[in-house]
C-alpha cells in the first residue's frame, strides 16, 4: 500500500487557480480492495490465483483511471504511466501529491 504525502503550505505555492475538475471527477475514480496475484510470479506470466496474496491491499485500477482521465478530457493529469504496456502502473505520486521539485511525498 503506498501512502502520498506532500507540501501543502500556501506560503509554498504561488497562482493558485481552481481545477476545473471537480466533485464529478472524483466521484469516478474509484478506490478498490484487491489481493495482488501478480502474473510477473509466475514461469509463463500468466496468473492462476496459486501464488494470490492473501491479505487485501487498498489501491487503483490503472486501466479505470486511464478511463476516467481519457473521458473527462484529463490525460494532462498523467494518472498512468503507459511506458510499459505490459505493465500499466498508477501515478497518483506525480498528478496529486507533487512539491514541483520532482519530490512527489509518495512512500511504499
Amino acid at each position: 500500500m503506498q501512502t502520498i504525502t506532500s507540501l501543502s503550505d500556501a506560503r509554498d505555492k504561488k497562482n493558485i487557480t481552481d481545477l476545473n475538475l471537480g466533485l464529478d471527477f472524483i466521484m469516478k475514480v474509484k478506490p478498490r480492495l484487491f489481493n495482488w496475484d501478480k502474473r510477473e510470479w509466475y514461469e509463463d506470466n500468466i496468473s492462476d490465483g496459486s501464488k494470490m496474496k492473501g491479505e487485501l491491499t487498498a489501491g487503483f485500477i490503472a486501466q479505470e483511471l486511464d478511463e476516467v482521465q481519457t473521458t473527462e478530457d484529463a490525460e494532462w493529469l498523467n494518472l498512468v504511466l503507459k511506458d510499459n504496456p505490459e505493465s500499466l502502473e498508477s501515478d497518483l505520486r506525480e498528478s496529486f501529491a507533487s512539491d514541483g521539485e520532482g519530490d512527489s511525498g509518495v512512500e511504499s
